[in-house]
């Protein structure tokens, strides 16, 4: 069984590839929808599940159920591209594989995920300003995911990828915390030097 880098990695190769021929029909987008459907079905529907990771079910079997069930319902790219899969028996990768597709979009369109957290909602001025300041300093389509949290006083956090920057009051008063009580331990250091001499 291939562990969890393994099948990311197959995933992104079956991804990109399927991006492609996205591309080349011109239905990159409602690929992507159909793929987010079909993962929430395998989610979901643990009969559909299991019949797709069942190892007794021969794949030629499930090409032909897939066939059944989807032809009509999706796009022939992506009704191919789930015929490849049961050929390969790599249907229960569909959720992983949904998610791939979308990161090499992400990727290929230049779109940037920014994680956003905020004391209070944002209105709509700032979410647009704070979307058209990110996407210069970027130099892509921000796509922000907003998050309130209260405790954070004021201010925001912004993380994109494993890059964060706190901005929010809550960080602020931590770190004058710390500056003051680092202050406080260097002066009582500095008496107990004094009187020691």
């Amino acid at each position: 069984m291939a562990d969890d880098g393994d099948k990311l990695t197959l995933a992104g190769a079956y991804a990109d590839a399927l991006l492609d021929l996205a591309t080349a029909a011109g239905k990159v987008e409602g690929i992507a929808a159909e793929l987010d459907g079909l993962a929430e079905v395998v989610r979901t529907q643990p009969d559909f599940a299991a019949f797709i990771g069942s190892p007794v079910i021969g794949a030629q079997a499930k090409r032909d159920s897939i066939a059944r069930m989807f032809n009509g319902r999706v796009e022939d790219v992506t009704l191919r591209f789930l015929q490849v899969l049961a050929d390969h028996e790599r249907l229960e990768l569909l959720p992983v594989m949904a998610e791939a597709y979308r990161l090499a979009l992400d990727r290929r369109i230049g779109r940037v995920h920014v994680e956003v957290a905020t004391a209070t909602p944002l209105g709509d001025a700032d979410r647009e300003h704070l979307r058209a300041r990110l996407g210069r300093q970027m130099g892509g389509e921000v796509v922000l995911h907003e998050e309130v949290r209260p405790d954070l006083i004021g201010g925001l956090v912004i993380r994109v990828g494993d890059t964060m920057f706190d901005g929010s009051v809550k960080q602020r008063l931590t770190h004058l915390r710390e500056q003051i009580i680092a202050r406080g331990t260097h002066e009582i250091q500095g008496g107990r030097n004094l009187l020691a001499d």
